[in-house]
């Protein structure tokens, strides 16, 4: 969120570019910036996913 703000706050990310056809650097690099954050928070949310799955499998099995 913070980048977002950042790159919209520049001016020369914000004019219209004819090779971009008419849109501006900041409207192409949204969607980047909204997967990189999807698979941020899929990376974080991974690890406690797996070892769930892994408590459930090895029910039986205890660390003491």
């Amino acid at each position: 969120m913070i980048v977002l703000i950042i790159l919209g706050s520049i001016p020369a990310l914000r004019e219209p570019q004819e090779a971009n056809g008419g849109l501006t650097d900041f409207d192409l690099y949204v969607p980047v910036l909204i997967l990189f954050n999807l698979a941020i928070l899929a990376m974080t949310a991974l690890p406690a996913y797996a070892v769930g799955c892994a408590v459930v499998a090895v029910g039986w099995f205890r660390w003491e």
